[in-house]
């Protein structure tokens, strides 16, 4: 049958949960596994996996005391056998910023009797956007998202590492990422405002689409209006001294501007701001300004020099991507005269986001990780200087000569260390790079044969489409995974 995949992958994944705005606590997991796709129709799909997996979880003074109670009763070690199975279907019109159609999904994923931590983890998902005018211009779209997950028997608790998070973009918007739901208790020195997130999850939005004024095609910019609404939710408490439960709905609006925030293909602004003052005020405190870790990305720079002839990358302003399976140098004409001319087929149309199936890839995040541990003392010594910087920043009328020559000593040591870590992430991007694209190459021919694809176009690039694209990105990830 048409449409079958499998997929294996083996991997090694360090994780530090404080980089993402939730607690302060990291794991180390390694595992393997092996996951089936089903097509049921052109727009539906069933997938099935299994995988063990063993976690450690590392806690440090200031972890919050939930955490450190629940690895003194449960340890820090966890195996665990997981089966996952979902139901998927997506009707949207298009792609890339649909204005009509419908998508649901259902997953499940479960670790079984015999595991550390024996649990059963359900989602769902549904979007419906209904066109209010005949050029697709007006549009009304409803989103919800439910997610539920309980131990399987017995008076363990449930594994605060497989709960649910709420808040930021593609959430609550108006929020930092992952930070609504019960905070946590401090321990040690910390006075941080953070959250577990929640074994329970309530999540919607409204929105209005509406056309953006002064621009021609409204299929590549879109603008909206949207009221957000969620949280994240405990059914038991962790065990610890003065537990504080919320379960606040909070407000956001946002308008997709051209001029705010330009990302490729589409641009994006997210000024949400908390529906109450108290609300506010704690939102505000969680928007701290952070040293960034710097992920291993590949530069459209370097994909698209005379290096790499191969591979045109989409920019906002630059050619649209295109991949064909013939002379990549002619895929843009092939698909500008299949979109004024001669339209191909959606059967022989696909989607791949290619450095999005390489950054999945287990030796990207690797590489990602190693990067981290490379460049860790140059960004937290930065990140000092930088506060120090702000501090003088702040009486700089009344510094004094000695005072300043120091404050230019120090901008020179951080320009330094900022030089040090964009030449570790640049020798880092070259080593991944130069080690993956044949691979990927491969891997892009492998996905074309198996779905006789005449052209593949980045997600950036799709203008329109009558109905939703066929999407390989997770499928080269799968064969990368096999073949680095």
């Amino acid at each position: 049958m048409d449409g079958i995949s499998r997929g294996y992958n083996l991997y090694y994944r360090e994780s530090d949960y404080e980089d993402s705005d939730i607690s302060t606590y990291s794991t180390d997991a390694y595992g393997a596994g092996i996951n089936f796709g089903y097509p049921i129709n052109e727009i539906t799909r069933l997938n099935f996996g299994t995988a063990v997996e063993d976690l450690t979880i590392k806690t440090y003074n200031d972890t919050a005391s939930e955490i450190k109670r629940y690895v003194d009763e449960q340890g820090a070690d966890a195996q665990a056998l997981k089966l996952t199975a979902s139901w998927t279907r997506n009707n949207l019109n298009r792609g890339i910023m649909p204005t009509d159609g419908s998508y649901q999904r259902l997953s499940l994923e479960t670790a079984v009797p015999g595991s550390d931590a024996e649990y059963a983890k359900l989602r769902a998902q549904a979007r419906q956007l209904f066109a209010l005018d005949d050029n697709h211009d007006w549009a009304l779209k409803f989103s919800g998202e439910l997610g539920y997950a309980d131990t399987l028997g017995g008076s363990d608790p449930y594994p605060f590492y497989e709960n649910f998070y709420a808040g930021g973009l593609g959430s609550v918007r108006g929020f930092t990422g992952n930070t609504l739901g019960q905070p946590t208790t401090p321990s040690g020195n910390s006075t941080r405002d953070r959250t577990l997130g929640g074994n329970m999850l309530v999540q919607g939005s409204a929105e209005l689409i509406f056309p953006t004024p002064f621009v021609g095609d409204q299929r590549t910019v879109q603008s909206s209006l949207f009221v957000d609404g969620g949280n994240t939710f405990l059914s038991d408490c962790y065990p610890v001294l003065d537990a504080d439960a919320t379960g606040q709905l909070r407000l956001g609006s946002r308008l997709r501007r051209p001029a705010l925030q330009r990302r490729p293909g589409a641009l994006l602004a997210d000024p949400g701001r908390p529906a109450d003052v108290q609300c506010r005020r704690a939102a505000q405190r969680r928007e701290r300004r952070r040293y960034p870790v710097l992920p291993v990305l590949p530069r459209p720079d370097l994909l698209t020099g005379p290096r790499h002839p191969r591979y045109l990358a989409a920019a906002g302003g630059g050619p649209t991507g295109v991949y064909h399976h013939a002379k990549l140098t002619a895929a843009f004409a092939l698909l500008l005269m299949s979109a004024i001319a001669l339209p191909a087929l959606a059967a022989d149309v696909a989607v791949l986001d290619w450095r999005r199936a390489l950054m999945e890839t287990d030796v990207a995040q690797r590489s990602m990780s190693e990067l981290e541990n490379r460049v860790g003392s140059q960004q937290q010594q930065a990140q000092a200087l930088e506060q120090e910087l702000n501090q003088l920043q702040q009486r700089a009328d009344s510094l004094s000569d000695s005072e300043r020559q120091q404050a230019n000593q120090k901008v020179a040591e951080l320009n330094r260390l900022m030089g040090e870590v964009m030449q570790a992430r640049q020798e880092s991007e070259q080593a991944l790079l130069q080690r993956a694209e044949p691979k990927l190459q491969q891997a892009v021919e492998q996905i074309i044969a198996r779905h006789s694809i005449q052209v593949l176009v980045e997600p950036q690039g799709v203008l329109h489409a009558e109905r939703d694209l066929q999407n390989v990105t997770a499928e080269v990830t799968e064969i990368l995974n096999s073949m680095l």
